[in-house]
């Protein structure tokens, strides 16, 4: 049998039938292991679920600790999004220094 590349997972079929898959995230702050599982009843379900939630977890979408306290959650969702205003609030005000230095400088560099 092959083995799975490191980060893949363990995906095996239980004894009721159905098929998990298991992600290890890491570690939380206080050394503890983190995983998420994913359950299907055929091993091709399991393994889309846990190549979604893979890529769900590198996109930010999903915390890697959401079984935090819900407000930690809350607050860190809440500065993602005020980090993602701020990025673009920065990036419209270069725009307009930008242009505010051309008009004054007359168009020359």
């Amino acid at each position: 049998m092959k083995r799975r590349g490191k980060g893949e997972g363990l995906i095996r079929q239980r004894s009721d039938g159905r098929w998990e898959a298991r992600l290890d995230l890491g570690r939380d702050l206080d050394g503890k292991r983190m995983t998420r599982s994913v359950y299907a009843w055929t091993q091709a379900d399991v393994v889309r679920k846990a190549h979604a939630l893979r890529e769900q977890l590198a996109s930010g979408e999903l915390l890697a600790d959401d079984r935090g306290t819900a407000s930690r959650n809350v607050a860190i969702r809440e500065l993602r999004e005020v980090v993602r205003r701020l990025e673009a609030t920065v990036g419209h005000l270069v725009t307009e220094v930008s242009a505010l230095r051309t008009a004054m400088t007359g168009g020359q560099a």
